[in-house]
């Protein structure tokens, strides 16, 4: 009986609890990421995973700033991506500042990525002898 209950209630509780999650996170379930600091520039990564998958290319943009709020955007563009790339994202931003935190976010599909955040590296000492 026991294992009838975890059959017919739990675990399609489970697994529907799991979708809406997922849902949340579209088209953006791979997250952010940024690689290849500088002191000047930084690599910023996604993936939009396409709801329709004979969609052929999706359009999105992206955003820099120097707050948490995005409020004071640095840098931004568009982007275009399909299945050649695996729906992936990579922008090369450059011109900023060494040592300061910046702010990202994606969006395509209506849908905005949640917020991550990248230290740049500073600017080498140079010590004269």
């Amino acid at each position: 009986m026991k294992y009838l209950f975890l059959l017919l209630v739990a675990i399609p509780n489970f697994i529907f609890a799991q979708s809406a999650i997922n849902n949340l996170k579209a088209p953006f379930y791979h997250g952010v990421a940024s690689g290849d600091p500088l002191i000047d520039a930084v690599i910023i990564w996604t993936r939009v995973a396409p709801i329709n998958i004979n969609k052929s290319t999706i359009n999105g943009t992206w955003k820099i700033a120097n707050n948490v709020n995005m409020k004071n955007v640095i840098q931004s563009g568009d982007f275009v991506t399909d299945h050649t790339k695996d729906y992936t994202v990579k922008i090369d931003v450059q011109n900023l500042q060494s040592n300061t935190y910046y702010y990202y976010q994606f969006e395509a599909l209506r849908k905005s990525q949640s917020l991550a955040e990248r230290k740049l590296l500073r600017k080498p000492m140079i010590v004269n002898d």
